[in-house]
């Protein structure tokens, strides 16, 4: 082979070889490309998660505090129940004192807090339906 020939077989070789490294090179940064794409939307989603974190961790909070509050109201409507139930009882007891006092004759042992009258005899408290025919049921 002669000298001519030769060099242009290794100028093509080197352009083959030039054009692939620029074909590699092309390929790394399209592939670096697609690791920073990845690695931003990784850091996208740790902020999400802590973001979501911190958003569970408050609404815990706000569930604490609603169980709190829940269970100062309940104790609180017993509390009222338990009131209105003494007045009531102070109000009935102050009621039969009264009538004693106003007919002595009256037999009020017969009287209970816990009974109403119905069809002009006193009958445990409850629905007037349990008790009247005429009352249609609710």
């Amino acid at each position: 082979m002669c000298v001519g020939r030769t060099t242009e077989l290794l100028g093509a070789e080197q352009q083959v070889s030039v054009e692939r490294v620029l074909e590699l090179e092309k390929s790394l940064k399209e592939k670096e490309d697609v690791v920073v794409d990845v690695t931003a939307k990784m850091k996208e989603s740790e902020d999400e998660v802590t973001r979501l974190r911190d958003q569970i961790r408050l609404l815990q909070a706000e569930i604490r505090e609603s169980d709190k509050t829940k269970g100062q109201l309940t104790s609180r409507v017993q509390e009222l129940e338990e009131e209105g139930l003494e007045m009531f009882t102070s109000g009935f007891d102050r009621a039969v004192s009264q009538v004693a006092v106003l007919a002595p004759e009256f037999d009020c042992g017969q009287l209970d807090v816990t009974k109403i009258a119905i069809g002009g005899k006193l009958v445990v408290d409850g629905t007037v339906e349990d008790h009247d025919k005429n009352v249609p049921p609710s």
